[in-house]
């Protein structure tokens, strides 16, 4: 017991005397670009996808959207879980169910699918909701989602499609 004591002491007494730590970039004359023109790129990375599509190969569907978004999540697509269910996107943090914004209770729905496929996969759960035109309805749900999302501490995406579908 004694010796316990002492080593929790020292490692305590020793981490006060450690100086904080500090970021440790990569490449210190590279500058690291911030989340937002991470996400600005991407962006204009998958706009640039979209348009050299031809219109029978563009994505229209639920799932047909996730396999066209799934690298800017860095997750894959598809994920049976041993019940047979299906997680939309998953990455190394995250347990996505994706579904339509402009639905009336889909995003009721999703927040609850999340909540089952994180506990199944040890991710966090996460909503990504994806957003065909922007009417008071959609936004509605949208905001609602939000609520509920912030309640649970459970992080929602929101895909706005009409960034890739209009020139």
């Amino acid at each position: 017991m004694k010796t316990y004591l002492f080593v929790t002491l020292f490692a305590v007494a020793l981490a006060a005397t450690m100086p904080p730590e500090q970021p440790i970039s990569p490449r210190p004359d590279i500058p690291t670009p911030s989340l937002v023109q991470l996400e600005k790129d991407w962006d204009a990375h998958l706009r640039e996808k979209y348009q050299s599509l031809s219109a029978e190969q563009r994505p229209s569907s639920e799932t047909e959207w996730v396999k066209f978004l799934a690298p800017k999540y860095e997750a894959s697509t598809e994920y049976y879980l041993i019940d047979r269910t299906r997680v939309d996107l998953l990455n190394r943090k995250y347990a996505f169910e994706v579904d339509w914004a402009n639905k009336s209770l889909k995003w009721a729905e999703a927040i609850g699918q999340a909540g089952w496929y994180a506990h199944n996969t040890h991710r966090k759960p996460a909503v990504l909701l994806l957003v065909p035109d922007k009417n008071e309805g959609t936004m509605r749900n949208i905001y609602r989602c939000r609520v509920a999302c912030e309640l649970y501490k459970m992080p929602i995406f929101v895909e706005d499609l009409t960034k890739y579908t209009k020139p």
